[in-house]
């Protein structure tokens, strides 16, 4: 198992939602700042209203793990909002995801939004264009600034968050759904 941050570490990082996910992609390169490897959003609104949209976003999971094969994923964690029907949507969302990435054998770790925005801006109440104006500052030669929507920042976000957390791939204890799993496999049907 390797350290967060060692050379070749890959991490993919989700935003899940409704409407758009977004991703990003780090790789450890040894020395610092990881490199950036891909960040961008799927349109999940598109493949329709309720569960169809629930199936493209398990279907844009599965992809992602594919095409950029992760050792480890970090996911944005659930937060409370004044919403509670939108709040019920996105933890669907948030879900699906999680439960395509643990079949996959992937180790999962979720991050609060505002640990994500402290480990990258050093404000947790930092807003969502200042997170953006960090990725583009550490990265100038990519375009983050040119990026139409917010949830592939918040996702590469959420990727460097765990890259500098010192977790290590495979890594068990609280956050993990792998270990959740094995530890408790009458509580999972399938």
């Amino acid at each position: 198992m390797s350290r967060s941050g060692a050379e070749g570490e890959r991490v993919l990082g989700i935003d899940p939602g409704t409407r758009v996910l977004g991703y990003g992609v780090v790789e450890g390169n040894g020395r610092g700042e990881p490199r950036l490897v891909a960040v961008g959003s799927f349109r999940v609104e598109r493949a329709g209203e309720g569960y169809a949209s629930l199936l493209a976003i398990r279907r844009c999971v599965c992809a992602l793990v594919e095409w950029y094969a992760p050792g480890v994923v970090a996911i944005e964690a659930p937060f409370l909002g004044k919403n509670a029907q939108s709040m019920l949507k996105l933890g669907r969302a948030q879900g699906v995801a999680i439960a395509a990435l643990v079949e996959l054998g992937l180790d999962v770790q979720e991050y609060a939004p505002r640990k994500v925005k402290m480990s990258l801006t050093g404000c947790g109440d930092a807003s969502k264009e200042q997170v953006k104006g960090m990725l583009s500052n550490m990265y100038p030669a990519e375009g983050i600034m040119e990026l139409k929507d917010l949830d592939s920042t918040d996702a590469l976000a959420v990727a460097m968050c765990h890259y500098h957390s010192g977790r290590t791939v495979g890594r068990t204890g609280k956050g993990s759904w792998g270990e959740f799993v094995a530890k408790h496999p009458d509580r999972v049907r399938g």
